[in-house]
């Protein structure tokens, strides 16, 4: 959500946070700058939904009455960018209009900066962080981001309310309503009034099953309470006639004990029958005390099975805590040397492992790897922190929890992929019959509802680390030893970590050219995706598949777009494809310089970005003039600042990747998984699964010995013509088997879905005859395994998705040639393909 604050203006976001008598439950929500009273009647608080952020929770509450000292945890993060030199000064009060906190940005022209807060507080109402802009009136506005403001209850708070709860609301309102203009109420009511009946229905579903979802929840934990109490009667009943019968066995060897000592004395030879009774104790012990143990887990599973962890404060704990300590003593009584072997088992420590550290493991890294791998080791009891900071890029770009993918990668890439193919996808639609007019793009609508998306993201990370019972500490780790890592946290303080194992997976960051005004003039993949206003004509500089999806969703979009080739286009992909994906691009917009490299960056007076090229063929210069520059010339490691050293970490120092067998360094408790693995893919579900089935191997009570197979995975370059791909390219393939024992089956296809489409752009058609590929390579000395799969066309990363079950299983093309295709589709090309290279037959379609 986004504000603008003017010299001169007050500008306020709220979060509310009030009791709900009549449902017995706490209501919390965070809300923006509006508030409506018109029913005073059931006293609703209604939230201005363009606006709302956060989401919104509710809480059991079994004390009807709760007053206004009743603890509150105020939560807080914006994020400033100035227009010019402006100052401007943030209050954030509680529900009496008290201060709780004030800061103060003040910066330059196109600063980005920002503060996050959290408050201890207390009582009902409305909670108010205020923005003044100092400098002349009507001057530039400067905006301000909220990324989430909240106000939650506090668990342990609990004291009676001195006035009706009625009054408080109203207070609250009056407070509120006070601190309100005209102009912010019209421009809350605009934005209500133009919601779409849609979006309306989607809150009352929203709604209508949140409510089912409290109800099964009373419901769950009551059904609960209920078996926690007769999982204690049989317990302990069991426990009871266990203790019974043993004390019956060490009866019956006293009597035998005395009677065979009655023989003695009448000269019998009698058996000694002390080893008996030894072992007879030795095996009853232990099954008193485990029946102690099972009781005390069998409370903690069903306390688990409700999503809650145990907590010395909870009832159900106690009940079992009591029910073991009973069966213990009873134990005790029949075997009074057990009791201190049961005491020993009932003993449960906070770490997984009796190491002596404060942690069983800590995550450096909060992407996708790392969140994975941290929610795993925390599935199996291991004690875990996950620590996450995002360095600001040079342009001034931060995002929130989750990583590359989520903020600055895979999903913006995708939703704005998904955004160029609608605009073309109108042509279609006009040949369809539908009768359209589009009045262009609006591509600061389109960056806030994908940042919305990503804000929801990155909510919803730090919320399940907290159900998983996962640490997050917001701060930058490095290595002091092998075992202690020191957290830097935005402040400047320092907090000492020790722990038994470390995962790093700490991603990597975009390179920029070697190069003159490089970082001064130029954006990565970590700017465009949240670059407020529209990027003009734009230079993308690099052949990587960063560089050509960008380039290919902007000229999509309507921008004048071109893309600066040094040598080969997507390097280390099948270069014949690679050569395709270009073609097809040119011929619809995109500009490519091929064997052009930029040798100088310069900022102009109006804000454009002179360039400097070298053509690196003839050595000759150029120059051209652009509004964005993009670099995506590779990418970093993000080990610089880890002092991988003091640890005793081996990495490579040119790239500064670091080298692992199955993600073990060469430090026994250090390992890696992600992008900072050296010549392995930097692709998110291998990082993802890596993670899981290393704490897996690590950390499971029962042997788990499945590792990270990092062959024949599938992955697909979102360009306008999509390229789906598994396994070896056809240099790759020749390079390892040898020319004559590659068979590359080929053809070329046209979507039915395109065969209606004739409109043509700029003389080229808008849906090309034989615009699709498809490339099958397989071994002849291996039965023709397939050993290289390669798809360009629509959809491609759902139609290669299955094709890489297929490969991982061994499949031939006699397998293929077996599969019946489903028609009519892209996807059963693979199962019709005849034509191989090597024969000199055009594999051009012609009808279907």
């Amino acid at each position: 959500m986004r504000i603008e604050v003017r010299p001169g203006m007050t500008e306020c976001v709220h979060a509310v946070r009030r009791w709900k008598r009549a449902m017995g439950r706490w209501d919390e929500r965070s809300m923006a700058r509006s508030l409506d009273d018109d029913d005073d009647d059931d006293e609703r608080w209604m939230t201005d939904d363009d606006a709302r952020v956060g989401r919104a929770q509710t809480f059991v509450s079994d004390d009807a009455t709760v007053c206004e000292r009743d603890g509150v945890e105020v939560h807080g993060r914006f994020e400033l960018k100035t227009s010019d030199a402006t100052r401007v000064e943030a209050k954030a009060s509680d529900a009496r209009g008290g201060a709780l906190t004030q800061w103060t940005w003040s910066g330059g022209w196109g600063e980005r900066k920002e503060q996050e807060f959290e408050i201890p507080s207390k009582g009902c109402g409305t909670y108010s962080v205020c923005f003044d802009a100092k400098g002349t009136e009507g001057g530039k506005a400067a905006i301000v981001e909220c990324d989430y403001f909240q106000a939650l209850h506090a668990p342990e708070a609990g004291a009676k309310s001195e006035e009706s709860e009625k009054a408080k609301r109203a207070k609250a309102k009056e407070t509120v309503k006070e601190g309100l203009k005209a102009s912010q109420m019209e421009d809350v009511t605009s934005k209500v009034s133009g919601l779409n009946g849609w979006v309306q229905q989607l809150r009352q579903e929203e709604q209508y099953l949140r409510t089912r979802a409290e109800r099964h929840k009373l419901t769950i934990e009551s059904n609960a309470r209920r078996t926690v109490r007769t999982t204690m009667i049989e317990v302990v009943v069991l426990v009871v006639v266990t203790a019974v019968q043993v004390i019956t066995v060490r009866k019956f060897f006293d009597v035998q004990t005395d009677s065979h000592a009655r023989r003695r004395a009448q000269g019998f030879d009698a058996v000694d029958v002390s080893a008996g009774f030894r072992s007879a104790t030795k095996i009853a012990g232990p099954m008193v005390g485990a029946a102690a143990e099972a009781a005390q887990r069998g409370v903690r599973g069903l306390i688990t099975s409700l999503g809650r962890p145990s907590r010395s404060h909870d009832r159900a704990y106690h009940l079992g805590a009591e029910a073991s300590s009973s069966v213990t003593a009873a134990s005790t009584s029949a075997f009074p040397t057990f009791a201190s072997g049961t005491s020993s088992a009932m003993t449960t420590s906070e770490t997984k492992g009796d190491h002596g550290y404060e942690y069983d493991v800590v995550v450096i890294g909060g992407g996708s790897g790392g969140l994975a791998a941290a929610k795993e080791a925390a599935k199996h009891g291991a004690k875990t922190a996950c620590l996450d900071f995002v360095k600001p890029s040079p342009a001034g770009t931060t995002w929130g929890l989750g990583g590359t993918c989520v903020n600055v990668g895979c999903i913006p890439k995708k939703l704005m992929h998904q955004a160029g193919l609608l605009g073309e996808s109108f042509s279609d639609a006009r040949e369809y019959g539908w009768k359209l007019a589009s009045e262009g793009h609006d591509w600061p609508k389109m960056v806030e509802q994908i940042q919305n998306h990503i804000g929801s993201l990155n909510f919803g990370y730090r919320t399940t680390l907290r159900e998983k019972n996962v640490t997050y500490i917001n701060a930058y780790g490095k290595f002091k030893d092998a075992h202690t890592i020191v957290a830097t946290k935005k402040n400047g303080t320092e907090q000492i970590i020790t722990t038994d194992k470390v995962v790093i997976a700490v991603g990597g960051r975009p390179a920029y050219p070697d190069a003159p005004g490089a970082k001064e003039c130029c954006i990565t993949s970590d700017d465009i995706f949240s670059k407020p206003d529209a990027p003009g004509k734009t230079l993308c500089v690099g052949a990587s598949y960063i560089s050509l999806e960008t380039a290919g969703f902007l000229t999509a979009l309507g921008f004048d777009t071109s893309v600066a080739i040094r040598s080969i286009p997507l390097r280390g992909f099948d270069q014949e494809v690679a050569e395709k994906i270009c073609k097809y691009m040119g011929k619809h917009g995109t500009r490519f310089l091929r064997d052009s490299q930029p040798t100088q960056f310069e900022k102009q007076e109006d804000g454009k970005i002179k360039v400097t090229f070298e053509n690196t063929m003839f050595g000759n210069t150029f120059e051209e003039t652009f509004d964005t520059v993009v670099c995506a010339v590779g990418r970093d490691a993000v080990t610089e600042g880890l002092d991988l050293p003091a640890a005793g970490v081996e990495f490579n120092a040119k790239n500064g990747k670091i080298p692992c067998v199955d993600e073990q360094t060469n430090v026994p408790n250090i390992y890696a998984i992600g992008d900072v693995l050296d010549t392995r893919q930097e692709l998110t579900p291998v990082a993802i699964k890596a993670g899981v089935r290393l704490m897996r191997r690590v950390l499971a009570d029962t042997p788990y010995k499945e590792k990270m197979n990092y062959d024949l995975v599938p992955t697909t370059v979102f360009t306008p013509l999509e390229y789906g791909t598994i396994g070896m390219s056809e240099e790759l393939a020749v390079e390892t088997y040898g020319a004559d024992n590659v068979e590359c089956y080929i053809s070329y296809f046209k979507p039915l879905e395109w065969t209606v489409n004739h409109e043509e752009h700029n003389g080229v058609p808008v849906r090309d005859d034989n615009a699709c590929f498809v490339k099958l390579i397989t071994n002849l000395a291996d039965d023709e395994r397939v050993v290289g799969f390669h798809y360009l066309g629509p959809n491609a990363g759902e139609v290669t998705q299955g094709y890489a079950v297929a490969m991982k299983m061994g499949a031939t093309k006699r397998d293929f040639d077996e599969t019946v295709g489903i028609h009519p589709t892209v996807s059963e090309e693979f199962t019709i393909l005849e034509i191989t290279k090597r024969s000199g037959v055009d594999p051009s379609k012609r009808g279907c």
